[in-house]
C-alpha cells in the first residue's frame, strides 16, 4: 500500500515537473502542437494507418481513389486551403495495413 502511494506521488511529481519546464521555457505553443500530431498519428494507426502518418498526410494520398477522404479534404480546404495536399508525406505510409493503399 506505501509503495503504491510512493509511486502515485513520484509519478504526479514527474508530471508536475516536466509541465513547469515546459512552460518556464516558453515552448507551451510547442508542446501542444506535438502532442496534437502525437494523437493525430495514433488515430490514424487505430484507422490501420501507418503509425508515422498524420490523418491528413492519408487523406491528401488517398483522396481520388475513397471518395469520403474527398469530402473530408473540401471541409477541411474551407478551414485551411491545401490543407491535404500540403499535409502529403510521400515518405510515410508504408506501413499501411489497408489494401488500397499499397503501393504496387
Amino acid at each position: 500500500m506505501l509503495r503504491r502511494a510512493v509511486w502515485k506521488q513520484a509519478k504526479g511529481l514527474l508530471v508536475a515537473h516536466s509541465l513547469q519546464f515546459v512552460v518556464s521555457m516558453g515552448k507551451v505553443k510547442k508542446y501542444i502542437v506535438n502532442v496534437c500530431i502525437a494523437l493525430d498519428q495514433l488515430v490514424n494507426a487505430i484507422l490501420l494507418g501507418d503509425p508515422d502518418e498524420t490523418i491528413s498526410s492519408r487523406l491528401g494520398k488517398f483522396k481520388s481513389k475513397v471518395p469520403p477522404y474527398q469530402w473530408i479534404c473540401w471541409l477541411l480546404d474551407l478551414i485551411d486551403p491545401g490543407h491535404c495536399d500540403e499535409a502529403i508525406e510521400q515518405d510515410e505510409g508504408q506501413d499501411q495495413l489497408l489494401p488500397f493503399a499499397k503501393k504496387k
